[in-house]
């Protein structure tokens, strides 16, 4: 898998091929039964990745903020990421503000800022949310069959425009400029 390549990205692949492999034997029930179970599949898979991703980046945000002091360390693990991801994002708003205060200022003002000025940024945060309140519902209710209006297709096109907020999150987290701003 290339480096810039993601799990999702290759189940959404596989899932093509096998879409393809499908309409090719005029199988429409199989590729219709494909396209339902992959469109959900995407959604879990793409917000657990994001899920992940953002809690090694505060891991070693904390590390590198504590040199490594594992009494901090530890309070960090169990309160914020272990137990408190899902609480540091307003899952049903369009802005990452929330998760944003938690850093404070002069940093998570920083934060803020540079995202709401950043159509794009704004945008693919609003992407990030959505993926999580979409997973969130699809989770805590019956999985199999949870309806939502989106095709694969959709669904992976929201993980992609999601996917740039978390690489600001991550590329923020680890920037040598968090130095500078707290």
């Amino acid at each position: 898998m290339p480096d810039d390549q993601t799990i999702v990205d290759a189940i959404y692949r596989d899932y093509k091929g096998l879409s393809e492999y499908l309409d090719q034997r005029s199988e429409p029930s199989y590729a219709q039964l494909v396209a339902d179970s992959l469109r959900r599949n995407l959604v879990v898979s793409a917000a657990s990745l994001f899920e992940q991703q953002i809690k090694d980046a505060l891991i070693e945000f904390s590390r590198h903020r504590t040199d490594g002091d594992q009494a901090v360390m530890s309070l960090v693990r169990l309160t914020l990421v272990d137990r408190g991801f899902h609480t540091m994002f307003d899952w049903k708003g369009s802005s990452p503000n929330s998760f944003f205060s938690y850093f404070g200022d002069p940093f998570g003002s920083s934060l803020k800022k540079q995202c709401s000025d950043d159509y794009g940024l704004k945008e693919a945060a609003k992407a990030f949310l959505e993926l999580g309140q979409l997973r969130n519902a699809m989770v805590h209710s019956n999985f199999a069959v949870f309806t939502f209006e989106k095709t694969a297709e959709e669904a992976y096109d929201q993980y992609r425009r999601a996917k740039v907020f978390v690489d600001f999150v991550i590329t923020s987290l680890s920037s040598p400029l968090v130095n500078e701003l707290n």
